[in-house]
């Protein structure tokens, strides 16, 4: 089995709450972060997937509804 970095583990439980709709100033806070910019700025790539995805969400039901 490889071996894997402890940041590498925990990537995915700092992503989920922001992709869950968790607001930025909480998971800022539980991260020990001291401003949410800070949390905007590390996982930016993150929120922007998220966006991304919206986008394709709203573009299938206004299709949907043409």
């Amino acid at each position: 089995m490889p071996v894997m970095r402890n940041s590498a583990l925990e990537a995915p439980a700092r992503h989920h709450p922001l992709l869950s709709g968790v607001p930025v100033h909480v998971v800022a806070a539980r991260l020990g972060h001291a401003d949410p910019a800070i949390t905007l700025r590390v996982y930016a790539h993150v929120i922007r997937s998220a966006e991304a995805a919206a986008a394709d969400i709203f573009a299938d039901a206004v299709n949907a509804a043409c």
